[in-house]
């Protein structure tokens, strides 16, 4: 993909950065749990220490939180596609 191209352009958007680094952090810790996803995910979320990622998601209101950023992400997607 070209580097102007409208997805490119979009995901690399600083202001949906966090919760793309997030949500790729978590989905890794949770498959892999292995201490490199550990160390990834803690740097990621900016934290110190992590159960398992689904129990860090579900408390303090995390998932709605982090799904309606990713939300505004898909959003601005299908407002930049040309079609």
């Amino acid at each position: 993909m070209p580097p102007d191209h409208y997805l490119t352009v979009t995901v690399k958007d600083t202001k949906f950065r966090d919760a793309l680094d997030q949500l790729v952090a978590l989905r890794n810790f949770a498959a892999h749990e292995s201490p490199a996803s550990k160390k990834k995910v803690l740097e990621a979320l900016k934290i110190q220490k992590i159960g398992s990622a689904g129990a860090w998601v579900k408390r303090q209101d995390r998932f709605p939180k982090l799904a309606g950023r990713l939300t505004d992400l898909a959003d601005a997607i299908s407002d930049a596609a040309p079609y």
